[in-house]
């Protein structure tokens, strides 16, 4: 008796209830979307962490560490590996306005890049550059192509040797007076 009645009052409310059905159903769907991004985010970011070698802190200071500092830090418990980093911030020659964060590293394991495509970076190469592909590509720069940095009075020109994905500029920003 109830069955029978609960399929009557579907039928009376044929479009309420067929609408109630699809707004579950899209509901469940997008709620099964986001999460599912998510989880994708989280381990895509987690794996490209890895393979660069994404530092957990960073040590600052203006004068620098010297190799003797370096090693008492890589003493301190719990520390597996860690590097000197300098990046500087230089404006690109052929883009008036662009700025690039010139960067390098002792230690390839720590904060280190991913090649995309082009030459394996190699530390001894002295007029080589391995730029963003992102950067590359928005630019219309290539390999092989040459790229001027000039920071303060000074100007280096550079062949790109490389096109890479580094993790410590997932975002990039010029300087602190700009926000993300």
């Amino acid at each position: 008796m109830l069955f029978k009645k609960l399929i009557r009052t579907m039928g009376l409310y044929r479009a309420q209830f067929i609408s109630m059905i699809i707004m579950i159903a899209l509901g469940v769907g997008i709620f099964v979307g986001f999460n599912m991004e998510w989880v994708s985010i989280d381990e895509n970011t987690s794996e490209f962490f890895k393979e660069t070698g994404f530092a957990d802190y960073r040590i600052s200071s203006e004068k620098g560490f010297s190799k003797e500092e370096l090693e008492s830090i890589k003493k301190i418990s719990g520390v597996e590996d860690a590097s000197r980093f300098l990046s500087v911030n230089a404006d690109v020659k052929e883009k008036s306005g662009d700025g690039a964060a010139l960067t390098v590293t002792e230690n390839a394991d720590v904060s280190g890049m991913m090649l995309i495509s082009g030459e394996k970076y190699s530390k001894d190469d002295t007029d080589g550059v391995w730029l963003s592909d992102k950067y590359a590509a928005a630019n219309g720069f290539k390999l092989g192509d040459s790229i001027t940095f000039k920071y303060k009075n000074l100007e280096i020109k550079c062949k790109i040797k490389g096109l890479i994905k580094a993790s410590e500029y997932l975002i990039c920003v010029r300087d602190s007076s700009q926000l993300m």
